[in-house]
Order: C-alpha cells, then sequence, then structure tokens
C-alpha cells in the first residue's frame, strides 16, 4: 500500500522534516490559487504512485499562477502506468546545492531496519547502488534503542558531508525513522533529500510503501488505489484477502495451501506450460463452515483468476483441508458461469470428493487424482489434448 507523494510528506512534516510550501489541487483553479498563495516560482507534480514521473513530463516548473492553473489542466486527467492523474501537488520551487538520497527499508537477511545514506540523490537508487556500491553508506537500525543521531552523523561525515550538513541530515533521518514507524512502513525514501547554499536540507520527494497487513491500523488512508500498476485480477484477489501473484503465462492455477501452489505452479512450467498465477485459497482465508458462504468462496476464486484476460485454461488442486468436494465443485461451476467458460482440469480429494467429481463431469471437466495428473492434464490442454 502506497502513499501519494503529499501524503508522505505530511507525515514527514508531523515528525520534524522541513517540506516545500504546497498545496493540493485537484482542479486548474485551485492550482493556480495555491499558486498564488505560496508564491511563484513553483513546480507542478502529478500525484501518481508509479514512478517514471520526470520522464513522462508530469513534473514541470511554472513562473506565473496562470501558467501553473494551464500546466494543471493538462496534466489533470492524464494517464501514466495505468493510473489517471487525479490531483496535482503545487509546491515552491527551491534551489539547492546538492541531493541527496536518504531511506529506510527492512533488511529481510539481518531482520532489522536499515537507514540508507548516499550524496547520489534525485536518481534510481538501484542504478547508484549497481554502479558503485560504496555510493551507499549503510546502518542497521535495533528496534529495541531506535535511531540514534550520532550514528546517522558519524555516517554522513563518513559521505565527506560537513558537520553542519551531517547535522542537519540526522535530524531528518530521525524524523523519517519515527514517520516509518507510525505509518508502518515497509520502505520510506526521500529522494531527492536537498541540501542547501546553508546546509539545511528539506524533503524534495517522499516514498512510503505501508505494510497490507497493517492497513487496518490506519483508517485515514483509504486501502482502494494504493497498489502501482495493480491488475483487476490483483484488486479482486486483495479485496477477497488471497493470496495472489500474477505471472505472464496463460494457465490459470488455483487451490490450496501455499507450499501445494507452489509445487503446482512449478510442476506445470516443468512441463513446458505457461503459469498465469500463484493462487492460495486455502487456511484461514476460506470462508469457514459450509453451505452458501462456502460456495460463494470457490466462485469468488474463479473469478478472481479469470479476472486476468490472460487465462485461456484453468487448474484447480485441492487436497484434503475442511473443504467439501461437492461444495467446492459448486462453486467452481458457478464461477465459470458468472465470468466466461475456459478449458479446466481438477484434482479433488478429501471429504465428498466422489460427489464432487460427478458435478464436475456432468459438465465435462476432468477430475484427476494426483498433482502430477492434473498438471499433466493442464498442459495437455494448453496443447490440444484433452
Amino acid at each position: 500500500m502506497r502513499l501519494f507523494e503529499h501524503e508522505g510528506k505530511a507525515a514527514l512534516a508531523r515528525f520534524g522534516v522541513t517540506i516545500p510550501k504546497s498545496g493540493v489541487a485537484r482542479a486548474a483553479a485551485e492550482a493556480e490559487a495555491a499558486a498564488r498563495a505560496i508564491g511563484a516560482p513553483v513546480v507542478i507534480k502529478a500525484q501518481v504512485l508509479s514512478g517514471g514521473r520526470g520522464k513522462a513530463g508530469l513534473i514541470r516548473p511554472a513562473t506565473t499562477p496562470a501558467e501553473a492553473g494551464k500546466i494543471s489542466a493538462l496534466l489533470l486527467g492524464r494517464e501514466h502506468a495505468g493510473e489517471r492523474v487525479a490531483a496535482v501537488l503545487v509546491e515552491e520551487s527551491l534551489a539547492v546545492a546538492a541531493e541527496l538520497y536518504l531511506g529506510i527499508t527492512l533488511d529481510s537477511d539481518r531482520s532489522q531496519p536499515l537507514l540508507m545514506l548516499s550524496r547520489a540523490g534525485g536518481v534510481d537508487i538501484e542504478e547508484t547502488a549497481a554502479r558503485d556500491p560504496t555510493a551507499i553508506a549503510r546502518l542497521l537500525i535495533d528496534p529495541t534503542s531506535g535511531l540514534e543521531p550520532y550514528r546517522v552523523r558519524a555516517l554522513a561525515r563518513g559521505l565527506g558531508l560537513a558537520a553542519s550538513a551531517a547535522a542537519a541530515v540526522a535530524l531528518a533521518a530521525e524524523g523519517l525513522w519515527r514517520a516509518f514507524v507510525a505509518t508502518d512502513a515497509v520502505l520510506a525514501e526521500i529522494n531527492p533529500l536537498g541540501q542547501t547554499a546553508a546546509d539545511r536540507v528539506v524533503a524534495l520527494d517522499a516514498k512510503f510503501d505501508l505494510d497490507d497487513y497493517a492497513a487496518a491500523r490506519h483508517p485515514e488512508y483509504d486501502p482502494e488505489g494504493r497498489v502501482p500498476g495493480e491488475t483487476a485480477a490483483e484488486r479482486a484477489a486483495r479485496r477477497l484477502g488471497l493470496n495472489y501473484v500474477q505471472i505472464d503465462g496463460n494457465i490459470g492455477i488455483a487451490g490450496n495451501g501455499a507450499g501445494m501452489m507452489m509445487a503446482t505452479v512449478d510442476r506445470v512450467a516443468s512441463l513446458g506450460g505457461r503459469p498465469a498465477n500463484f493462487c492460495d485459497a486455502g487456511g484461514a482465508r476460506a470462508r469457514p463452515g459450509s453451505g452458501e458462504g462456502a460456495i460463494r468462496w470457490w466462485s469468488d476464486v474463479i473469478e478472481v483468476v479469470l479476472a486476468n484476460p490472460a487465462v485461456e485454461y484453468l487448474l484447480f488442486n485441492l487436497h484434503g483441508g475442511n473443504h467439501r468436494g461437492d461444495e467446492v465443485a459448486t462453486g467452481l461451476l458457478r464461477g465459470l458461469a458468472r465470468t466466461r467458460r475456459v478449458p479446466m482440469v481438477v484434482r479433488l480429494s478429501g471429504t465428498r470428493e466422489a460427489e464432487g467429481r460427478l458435478l464436475l463431469q456432468a459438465q465435462g471437466i476432468a477430475a484427476c487424482d494426483t498433482m502430477e495428473e492434473v498438471a499433466l492434464a493442464a498442459v495437455a490442454l494448453t496443447r490440444g489434448g484433452g
């Protein structure tokens, strides 16, 4: 779940990080009024979640309020990476002597937050890391003691920053850390962190990716439209609470158990098939009990998988668990009826599997005994077999 730039900057400002004077506008007249209140020149920045705004012409300078209004009119409503520009940030134009990078993420190897600082701000940090790993200074943060400013000052001094600039960076890092914790972020970046001639620093941009599992703790952020480049199937899966990952292929795959689903995807690929997704619909996320609720669950699962227009075939693999085979089969058939009919193969084992298989076979859907059989059958479908 990603925050828009203006939301990220608001979070930074709450914890003492300096940000430019700005205003959010959703109409050209609002942008012109904001520019007049701030004082031109300003920068007009389209508020989208995807990167590459600068290269796409979605960040533009304006020398007068009238020009700010005209530019905003051009940007509002534009499409970028599947997103529609619904708002712009009108921001004072600041002269900076240097651009730094400051970010905090989670180091999965160490299971600790990691602060990163670089003098190569304003560009993709991944490119900097690939070109010169030594250009990025790193500092692990102990969550029990928090970020210690003296360590950030030492880090900045090690990169060649003057004592006054290092002190300013340490203060910004402390604010970034507090915002990182308060928003349940997994990534928080200020890129660039502008350094003025007087060695002050100001956040010229802000990127916050929040932990999806903490969304309920942040009702101030509407979860809809928070994932950059999210497909229709991914959006539907998120709403349903499914473990779903869309990949490049034409065989939609679903069933119960993350391990079994990964094994199914791997086996289909090893046989020369092209999986379209990973989808674990079992476990705690599946609707409990039996009856109409359970049937509706499996119908919804099929609708999610078929929301990806690239899916031309379906493979469903369910083994054991607390699901009734006849209800699962009824749900699968209902999902096909509510969306589109594509060739499908099913492995169904467990409670009332015989009844479920009869329902599927009556509709011409092959029922298999093992994962190997269902994987082979799915790949055969794509080659004109079955």
